[in-house]
């Protein structure tokens, strides 16, 4: 049967959660593993279903970490879980309060060679994503897909045209599969927002041996209702200035890459807060962009002309 731990509040029993999920063998060496956070997603469920399904049977681990936040949503979890009594899935469920400290628990439990980090209301190419694991070479650290971005009336392709600009335009954290020993040591911020990019720095895709793979590898919805990255908060305030804090203390170099992930993450900002903050994340931030490198500055050129445009557009010309 699939494993099943649970937890509440307190570090004690998180520890014993995490002791009875590693101590159950299945006896099988798989070659990744898929850390998938969910939360609020009672009722929401069936692409994840579909596509869990499909999988058993491949060289694949799936942790699925239930940040405990309704009643309903881990009822239905459990339920299908039981229906498809496999080795493959481990089930935690526990109140994190946030995606990245739920990927940080399956993070913990991975011990396959790749690795890689899925949205519970998306739709991944399982296939797809072990053909560009195949078609590696044996010293690449990260390996970078093109994905769909899916609205209710289009459809589009976001392609990385195997340039790291394209990609910090949009890092997409679900596009990307890790060797585990490279980020086995790193750690999601408990950010709403930002979580994800900050997590790239720590990573330092710009020093890794990334491989580009042609392949389209992960359908990501949006317009969905209650989708974190909808969500108006000041966390994205919280984002940018702990990337500023840590280039300025030198835990960055003040990179091409890291410039146009900062400056993707302040553009975004402004569109999320609506100009509700303009104040506070000038006089946050204002200053600090002119002293990243003037190779940015052809972003900056090119937000400023978007006017409302989809930001995806720009990643159809090059910086």
């Amino acid at each position: 049967m699939a494993r099943i731990a649970q937890g509440y509040l307190g570090l004690k029993v998180y520890a014993s959660m995490i002791f009875s999920v590693a101590h159950t063998n299945a006896n099988r060496e798989y070659l990744l593993t898929v850390i998938v956070p969910i939360s609020r997603m009672a009722g929401k469920i069936n692409n994840l279903k579909t596509w869990i399904s499909s999988s058993i049977g491949c060289d694949l681990k799936i942790i699925l970490v239930h940040d405990v936040q309704d009643a309903d949503t881990g009822p239905q979890l459990k339920e299908f879980i039981s229906s498809i009594e496999s080795e493959q899935i481990v089930f935690i469920e526990k109140y994190f309060g946030s995606p990245g400290l739920a990927r940080n628990a399956g993070l913990e439990l991975t011990e396959t060679q790749w690795c890689c980090f899925w949205d519970s209301d998306d739709i991944p190419d399982v296939e797809r994503v072990f053909y560009s694991i195949h078609a590696s070479s044996s010293n690449a650290d990260v390996i970078i897909s093109n994905f769909r971005l899916l609205s209710q009336n289009k459809s589009t392709v976001v392609r990385h045209n195997s340039n790291l600009d394209q990609v910090a335009i949009n890092p997409g954290l679900w596009r990307m599969v890790f060797k585990t020993n490279t980020i086995k040591d790193k750690k999601f911020t408990n950010l709403h927002m930002g979580e994800d990019q900050i997590f790239l720095l720590d990573v330092d895709l710009s020093n890794r041996k990334i491989e580009f793979s042609n392949a389209i590898t992960y359908s990501y919805r949006t317009e969905l209702e209650g989708q974190l990255t909808k969500r108006v908060d000041l966390n994205s305030l919280d984002a940018l200035t702990l990337i500023q804090t840590s280039i300025l203390n030198s835990r960055y170099n003040a990179s091409r890459f890291i410039s146009i992930v900062y400056m993707r993450l302040f553009a975004s900002s402004i569109k999320r807060l609506k100009f509700k903050y303009p104040v506070i994340l000038f006089v946050k931030n204002f200053c600090f962009i002119f002293k990243l490198k003037k190779n940015v500055l052809s972003f900056v050129v090119k937000m400023s002309l978007l006017k409302g445009k989809k930001f995806q557009e720009v990643s159809r010309s090059n910086l």
